[in-house]
């Protein structure tokens, strides 16, 4: 996981109790919450998962706010468009699923620049900063799940995504993203007040690995939940049906953050 350069941290609104938070990590006290509540009031504060922006920003927050924002319609539609090329690919290979986004001229091109390139077309919705960390959410899950290494092959990158979707399915694809997309969010918004904060870099460290630990696992968790009640067979990720699945995914992950942004408020 990784992000572009991150920003001060907000001040004001739910951002000012979300710092306390934080502060409370270091200095060899006990915490006043853990690392999941942590990322869950981060989320809310920002207002959704996947938001960035100014008005995102704004001091406002919305602690134990509803759930299913996803940036408005930018988490939700990214993840239609990723399940779509997933189910592409798992179909027919890599080389349909390009054409199927209008990008078949990427066939054979380098891993890298395939990669970039999908990345910035399942991202073009979206504008300004949250364009920005949806694209380099959307490059960083593209790259884990194909796990190249220092390869730069076309074709080790199909077989690559190929193999991964077989064994974990587009779901197995989607949770990656999302852990993704929300520790990008969290470590960009709150990172400059870690480095204020922290008493060295392996305190700044931890508590990194913390929060991206538990983002990983409050989006297994719900994707667990999800494959448990059976919400991913036989689905279609295309049209209507796909757009529907990724508004429930992106709505019951926020549902979890909520819950745990609330403990102990």
């Amino acid at each position: 996981m990784g992000t572009s350069k991150s920003i001060s941290t907000p001040s004001g609104g739910d951002w000012s109790p979300l710092k306390q938070d934080i502060t409370s990590h270091f200095g060899g006290g006990t915490p006043r919450c853990t690392p999941a509540t942590l990322v869950g009031r981060t989320v809310q504060a920002a207002g959704g998962v996947g938001t960035v922006s100014s008005t995102g920003v704004s001091g406002q927050g919305r602690r134990g706010g509803g759930a299913a924002s996803g940036g408005g319609a930018r988490i939700p539609r990214a993840v239609s468009g990723l399940g779509a090329f997933g189910a592409s690919i798992a179909a027919q290979g890599l080389g349909e699923a390009l054409e199927r986004l209008g990008l078949g001229e990427l066939r054979g091109r380098p891993a890298a620049e395939v990669v970039a390139r999908i990345a910035e077309h399942l991202s073009s919705h979206a504008d300004g900063l949250d364009r920005t960390l949806l694209s380099g959410a959307l490059r960083d899950t593209l790259l884990e799940v194909a796990n190249l290494h220092d390869s730069l092959e076309y074709q080790d990158l199909a077989e690559s995504l190929e193999s991964f979707l077989e064994v974990n399915g587009v779901e197995g694809l989607v949770e990656i993203f999302l852990a993704n997309i929300i520790y990008d969010q969290v470590w960009f918004l709150v990172e400059q007040w870690v480095l204020k904060k922290s008493q060295s870099n392996r305190d700044t460290e931890a508590l990194r690995a913390s929060v991206e630990g538990a983002c990983r696992q409050l989006v297994r968790d719900a994707m667990s939940e999800m494959k448990k009640e059976g919400r991913f067979d036989s689905v279609g990720w295309f049209g209507a049906e796909g757009a529907a699945l990724a508004r429930d995914i992106v709505r019951d992950v926020e549902s979890r953050l909520n819950g745990v942004a609330n403990e102990g408020a």
